[in-house]
This record gives C-alpha cells, sequence and structure tokens, in this order.
C-alpha cells in the first residue's frame, strides 16, 4: 500500500510537470501570434498610406488635349476701300459685294477639360476663291441721309447684285441688276430688301443700293447726323456691355480720340481712325472695341506684325510661330475690315444669325457679347479682356 503511494505519488509529479510545459509553450506561441499580428497590421497601414492633399489634386488637375480634324471652311473676302471726293465725308456705298470663298483646312485643336481652347491652322487648300468687296468711302462737303425707309427708291450701286427669289440669299438668282438702275423698296428685313423694278419683284442684299446719286451735289446740304456727347457715350460704357452694337460715335469723334493721343507714336491710329468707323457703320461692331484691340494687340502699332504685315491684331499669329503664321494685308483699313468680320461672325453671334452683309454666322466660338466671352477663345491670355478695356476707357475719355 505504502509502495502504490510512491507510485502514485511520482506520475502526479510528472503530469503537473508535462501540464507546465504544455502551458508554457501554449502562452508563448500566442505571445507572438499576436505581436506578429500587429506588426502585420502596422505593415500594411504604412504600405499604401492617405495622402488627402494627393487625392483633391488628382481630381481637380487640368485635364489638356489635342486633336486633329479636317474641314470645309469659309475662305474670306478682303476689302479694298476707295475715295470718292463727291460723295460727302462719312458716307460710304459698295460698289463690288464680296463673296467668301471656300477652303480644305487642316487644324489642331487644344482642349483643356475637353472644352475647346484654342485652334492652329496647319494647312489649307483653296476650293474656291472669294470675290473682294470694293468700297467708295466720301470725302467731299455736304451731307446725306442714308437711312433707307419703306417706299424709297433707291439706286443700285454693286456692279453684281443679284435679285432673288426670296429671303434667304442662296435662294435661285431671279435676274442681274445693272450699276444705277433704281428700284423702290417695298420691305425691309434684317439682310435684305424686298424691291420692285420694272416688272421685276424680289429681294436684294442691303449693301447693294444706296440713296447716293453721282448726278446731284450734296455740298450745299446744311443737315447733319446726330452726335452723341462724351457724356453720353460714357454712359454706355461698362466691362460687361455689349460689344456687338455699335459705339455710335461720329467719324469726327472716331478721329478725334486718336488726333493727338501720345501713344499713338508713329501716327497709324490716327491716320486709319475712319476705318474702324466704317468697319462699325458696316458690320454692327463697337468700333472702339476693335481698335482697343488693335492697340492691345500691336503695342499701338509698334510690333513687327503689324509694321511689317500691316496687321494691327496679330490676326492668325499662332503661339507655335507667330510672325510666320500671322496674315499679312496690303494696308491697315483691310486688316482692320476683316477681323471686324470675323468677330461679328465667330465669337459675336449665335450660330445661323444672318449678319449685315448676307452671310450667315458660324459661331464657332460664341459664348456672349462682352469683352469677357470673346476673351475666353480669342486669346490665350486671361487677363487679355481687362487690358482691353482699359484701353477702351482711355479712348472713350479722349473724346472731347
Amino acid at each position: 500500500m505504502k509502495q502504490n503511494s510512491k507510485i502514485f505519488l511520482i506520475i502526479s509529479i510528472i503530469l503537473l510537470f508535462f501540464f507546465l510545459i504544455y502551458a508554457f509553450v501554449v502562452n508563448v506561441n500566442a505571445y507572438y501570434s499576436v505581436s506578429d499580428q500587429k506588426k502585420q497590421n502596422i505593415y500594411y497601414k504604412n504600405l499604401n498610406p492617405i495622402n488627402l492633399k494627393n487625392v483633391i489634386s488628382e481630381n481637380t488637375k487640368v485635364k489638356k488635349s489635342e486633336k486633329i480634324i479636317v474641314e470645309d471652311t469659309d475662305l474670306e473676302y478682303k476689302t479694298l476701300y476707295k475715295e470718292n471726293k463727291n460723295m460727302p465725308n462719312g458716307c460710304y456705298r459698295v460698289v463690288q459685294l464680296g463673296e467668301i470663298g471656300k477652303q480644305s483646312v487642316i487644324l489642331k485643336q487644344s482642349y483643356e477639360n475637353d472644352e475647346l481652347l484654342s485652334e492652329e491652322l496647319v494647312s489649307n487648300n483653296i476650293i474656291k476663291n472669294s470675290v473682294e468687296k470694293i468700297i467708295e468711302i466720301g470725302t467731299g462737303e455736304g451731307y446725306i441721309n442714308t437711312e433707307i425707309k419703306e417706299g424709297d427708291k433707291v439706286l443700285v450701286c454693286a456692279n453684281n447684285l443679284k435679285l432673288k427669289q426670296n429671303e434667304n440669299l442662296e435662294s435661285d438668282t431671279i435676274a442681274d441688276l445693272s450699276y444705277n438702275t433704281q428700284v423702290e423698296v417695298l420691305n425691309i428685313y434684317d439682310n435684305c430688301y424686298l424691291i420692285k423694278t420694272d416688272n421685276l419683284t424680289g429681294y436684294i442684299i442691303k449693301d447693294g443700293v444706296s440713296k447716293f446719286d453721282s448726278n446731284k451735289d450734296y455740298s450745299i446740304a446744311q443737315d447733319t447726323n446726330k452726335v452723341y456727347t462724351k457724356d453720353e457715350l460714357l454712359d454706355r460704357l461698362s466691362f460687361d456691355m455689349d460689344v456687338s452694337v455699335q459705339s455710335d460715335l461720329s467719324l469726327e469723334q472716331f478721329e478725334q480720340i486718336f488726333e493727338n493721343n501720345p501713344n499713338d507714336k508713329n501716327d497709324i491710329f490716327k491716320n486709319n481712325a475712319k476705318y474702324f468707323y466704317y468697319a462699325e457703320e458696316q458690320y454692327n461692331i463697337n468700333g472702339v472695341f476693335l481698335a482697343s484691340i488693335a492697340v492691345h494687340e500691336s503695342a499701338w502699332g509698334t510690333s513687327t506684325i503689324a509694321k511689317n504685315k500691316d496687321n494691327l491684331f496679330g490676326f492668325c499669329a499662332y503661339d507655335s510661330d507667330p510672325y510666320n503664321s500671322a496674315s499679312s494685308f496690303n494696308s491697315y483699313g483691310e486688316g482692320i475690315d476683316l477681323v471686324a468680320r470675323v468677330l461679328i461672325k465667330n465669337y459675336l453671334s449665335p450660330s445661323g444669325t444672318i449678319l449685315p452683309d448676307g452671310s450667315v454666322a458660324s459661331g464657332r466660338y460664341y459664348s456672349g457679347k462682352t469683352i469677357q466671352s470673346v476673351n475666353q477663345h480669342y486669346a490665350t491670355d486671361k487677363n487679355w479682356a481687362n487690358c482691353v478695356y482699359k484701353w477702351m476707357e482711355n479712348l472713350y475719355n479722349s473724346i472731347e
């Protein structure tokens, strides 16, 4: 019995020893398992840390892209001005209507966040030549009321005027009207007149007729056109003004704002002031706005492009090669006339608008009728509108 008690005690001690060893091993493994898990968690946390600034940057980053496109576009006509000493100063008439041609062009378009930012002409191929527009401007004495009303009898002044079947001036031609033919205005539309001559009735472009009669003497006329005062004109001036309407400055006021301007060191603007007036009269654009663009882009006519190419606007001067890509003109007046038409046709009129010269607006870059809206596609400089408006203020305040 005593011998059995000793055996039982020895077995119990052995079992207790193994139990203690087992418990120790289990605790050690558990400790390292938890430690490893903590380390693993810390490791994965540091593997891809979240950077809030990077997240914001990625989601607000400007996305830029370019496209090359091929399309047929209008080939704008150019304008030749001739002086007529028998016509009163400030009057004009079109003796040859300009006709738009066609060209196939390759354009490189630049986009920012899927919005068209700018276009650059890569190459062009003329499909149909344009026809030059010829305008006579008066330099004589006297006065003539050029406003045409229903019932007036006027004279054909354009040597290529066509009588059309309906208001759409692309409609079939009824007849070619000869120079100096008298016609009666029956009705007035936005871009044309309904007229009657002999046994024919049809539609003509407004520029094709005039009240000026070369057989009459206007030098003894005493009446004058209304002239707005400086205060009346300044009341309309604002950064958000509609620049697709006339400023209503007279020819004399346009000449006045450049008469003694110290910035115009080479008298380029003084000698060409009348062309801003005639562009305004023909295309219903604010001529002071037009002049301010020319002042800003050419640094008052001192830029190389202005001096060598008679181009006051840097027209078609692309950033990649400004001088060589810029258009050349035969005179400053020719460039002023063309840019006025381009602004009205592409920037300041919605697509489909019938324009004063009978053409149809493309509205390609239209986003409104203010200086700021033109800035969006006309110039890459975001401060362009402010610079142009600064010169508008300067010129308006030069009126006496």
